[in-house]
């Protein structure tokens, strides 16, 4: 949920659509103040094919029964993909994906082999619906990709937006905080009822300087992939999900355009078609009049991992006009041939998940044994143990929350002061 102004575009450089609904996140912006900085925000998306928009607006399942989304879909496969989301609903949540082992692990071809939906299901709404999520092919991920996006758009509530862009909320968090750049955490230790946390502090001299302070509880707020170095008292299997952790790069390209669109959707899901580049384009002056400069227009495409990772090294050039190019062929976004003013390359690497199909029953093992595994040092962030969204890393925040709350108790207890964050920044 970061951003970046260019020319007066606020540029999202994550999640660019939030739901309006979930509690969370309403208490999060309430708590820090943030309420006036919300803008209600247009939710109408769709998918492409066959140089067609299919449109519905989101947050409830009228609101999309009601529109185009899915009226290209054969009726059994839009019950079938309802009854599954159905049942798979009681076991997830946007931090906890264990209850996925629940489920047979199927990449969407699988699924589609397996529940019979028809093939224009997968290549317009399955297929672009896991790809979005996890920025990667679909047939690299687990086909419940597919119905936690699909339950994004049913039960959102709408969406919600700022001037800014979603960076707003972690901004006006940072505010709220004592935040030390400069400063890497290298080592948490355990010791008694105490713990020690040792990094090294460049802002006060410049040059590289080792730190030691001992707290009563410690939350690790840093990259799976990270944990286990900083945690060496890791339980094993927790310790392996985390190194095994694969992320997609983040390849984005902004057009900032002299007009807005005549498409109104905030986002595009796009088909594979033969040489899939793009997983999606979000059209952020759609989502509020306020986003962006009166008159102009914002789109943002999303490369595929694959595609993301080949064209990585090209040059800024290369990567915008492939991105065009692909967008053009779509022939939905006409503003593209001659309305773009300028267009920045955003590369970001340890972004978004890809979650394997069978990767939820590492998951389900390795949150069975926190369980059981008493610790002062707590995990926090989406990432762990669900997807990449934001709502999921702010629900793992309030479960660190209560589990630091509940164990860590008086006498011994949290002082202020005595409880930090070791975030490696």
């Amino acid at each position: 949920m970061a951003g970046r102004d260019c020319e007066g575009f606020a540029l999202d450089l994550g999640a660019p659509l939030l739901g309006a609904r979930y509690a969370s996140r309403v208490r999060l912006i309430a708590d820090a103040g943030l309420i006036e900085q919300v803008l209600p925000a247009r939710d109408v998306v769709g998918t492409v094919h066959g140089g067609h928009v299919h449109r519905s607006r989101t947050g409830s399942l009228a609101r999309v029964a009601g529109g185009r989304l899915l009226a290209g879909l054969p009726v059994r496969d839009r019950l079938r993909i309802l009854a599954d989301l159905r049942a798979a609903a009681s076991h997830l949540a946007p931090d906890d994906m264990s209850g996925g082992s629940r489920i047979e692990p199927l990449g969407p071809a699988q699924y589609a082999a397996r529940r019979g939906p028809a093939p224009r299901t997968v290549e317009h709404s399955l297929g672009p619906l896991a790809a979005t999520l996890c920025l990667t092919d679909p047939d690299e991920t687990a086909h419940l990709a597919a119905l936690l996006c699909t339950a994004f758009l049913l039960t959102s509530g709408g969406l919600i937006t700022s001037e800014v862009g979603s960076a707003f909320l972690p901004r006006g968090l940072a505010r709220l905080l004592s935040v030390r750049h400069g400063a890497r955490a290298e080592l948490v230790e355990e010791r008694g009822e105490a713990v020690r946390v040792s990094w090294t502090d460049t802002t006060a001299t410049g040059t590289a300087g080792a730190c030691e302070e001992e707290f009563d509880a410690v939350v690790l707020a840093v990259p799976p992939t990270r944990v286990p170095a900083l945690h060496p008292r890791l339980a094993p299997p927790t310790a392996s999900l985390l190194r095994a952790t694969r992320y997609a790069p983040t390849l984005q390209v902004a057009f900032c355009l002299d007009r807005t669109t005549a498409e109104r959707s905030v986002m595009l899901y796009l088909p594979r078609g033969q040489e899939p580049l793009l997983a999606a384009c979000a059209l952020q002056h759609n989502l509020s009049p306020h986003r962006i400069p009166r008159g102009r227009g914002l789109a943002t495409a999303y490369f595929r991992g694959g595609p993301a990772e080949r064209a990585w090294k090209h040059s800024d050039e290369a990567v915008i006009e492939a991105a065009r190019h692909e967008l053009a062929s779509l022939a939905v976004l006409p503003e593209l041939k001659d309305g773009v003013r300028t267009a920045y390359v955003d590369r970001i690497g340890s972004c978004v998940l890809r979650r394997r199909p069978g990767e939820y029953h590492d998951i389900a093992q390795a949150m069975a044994v926190d369980a059981q595994y008493s610790s002062r040092v707590h995990l926090a962030g989406g990432d762990h143990f669900g997807h990449s969204t934001a709502v999921g890393s702010i629900a793992s925040g309030d479960r660190t929350a209560q589990a630091v709350l509940t164990r860590h108790t008086p006498p011994r207890g949290l002082h202020p002061g005595r409880l930090r964050r070791a975030d490696g920044r």
